[in-house]
C-alpha cells in the first residue's frame, strides 16, 4: 500500500468515526451469549478506567496489519488471552490518547513520536477486572519496531484487517469466574484465539473498515 493510498484511507477511517460509530451493535457480533445483554452499561461510574491500542499500519504490501499481544500466565484475571496494548488510566494523563500511548509504549515499546491518534472507539464495559476501556485507533506511515516487556507480555502478533471477517468462528473457552467453559465467537487467524472483550473491540474497527472499503468494491 502507497503512503498516498494509506493516508486516503486512514482520512476515510476518521471521517467514518466521525459521522457515528457503528457501537455496541457491533461488538456483540462477536459477544459471548448474554454479554451485551440489558442492564448493560459501557461506562459504569464505580468502573476503573482503561485504554487499549489499535495501531495501524501498512503491511505485506497492501495490507493493514496492527498489533495485539499474549498476556503472560501469571495468574490475573486475562492470564494467557490475546490482546490488546493497553492498561489503567494513570493521575495526570490525558484520556484515553494519552494513557493507551503509555502502555503500548511500556509493553510493546511502540514509540509515542511515531504514532498519530485517530479516533476513540465505543467504551466497553469488562465486569471480571471492574474496567472500563476505551479503545484508541492510532496510525503508523511505518511498520514499528517491537519490544516487549516480558513482565507483561508472552508473545505479539500482527493482525491483517482486512482479512479478519473470513477467519471468524466459535471455541470453548475458561473465563477466569465461570465455573464452566463457555462457548464464544471468536477470531482465528494464524492459529490465535481471539475472543471476549478484544474481539468485540476488534468487531467494531472491523465494521467501520467495512462501511468504508464496501462501496468502492462495488464500484
Amino acid at each position: 500500500m502507497s503512503r498516498t493510498a494509506f493516508e486516503s484511507y486512514i482520512t476515510a477511517l476518521r471521517d467514518a468515526a466521525v459521522a457515528g460509530l457503528p457501537g455496541i451493535a457491533a461488538q456483540s457480533r462477536m459477544a459471548p451469549r448474554m454479554r451485551l445483554d440489558p442492564p448493560y452499561d459501557p461506562y459504569p461510574k464505580h468502573a476503573r478506567e482503561a485504554a487499549v491500542l489499535i495501531l495501524l499500519f501498512p503491511c505485506r504490501g497492501d495490507r493493514l496489519c496492527f498489533p495485539v499481544i499474549t498476556r503472560p500466565q501469571d495468574g490475573g484475571p486475562h492470564a494467557g488471552q490475546v490482546a490488546l496494548p493497553g492498561g489503567l488510566r494513570k493521575d495526570g494523563e490525558v484520556f484515553p490518547e494519552e494513557t493507551a500511548l503509555r502502555e503500548a509504549m511500556e509493553e510493546i515499546g511502540i514509540s509515542p513520536d511515531s504514532v498519530s491518534p485517530l479516533v476513540q472507539l465505543t467504551p466497553l464495559y469488562i465486569p471480571v477486572s471492574n474496567v472500563a476501556v476505551v479503545p484508541v485507533v492510532a496510525s503508523s506511515t511505518e511498520a514499528p519496531q517491537f519490544t516487549p516487556d516480558p513482565r507483561e507480555v508472552a508473545g505479539i502478533h500482527l493482525l491483517d484487517l482486512q482479512g479478519l471477517s473470513g477467519e471468524v468462528g466459535e471455541s470453548e473457552f475458561v473465563g477466569s469466574v465461570e465455573p464452566m467453559p463457555l462457548r464464544a465467537p471468536c477470531y482465528q487467524p494464524n492459529g490465535l484465539k481471539v475472543w471476549g472483550a478484544t474481539a468485540m473491540i476488534i468487531a467494531e474497527l472491523e465494521e467501520l473498515h467495512r462501511l468504508i472499503t464496501e462501496p468502492l468494491q462495488r464500484e
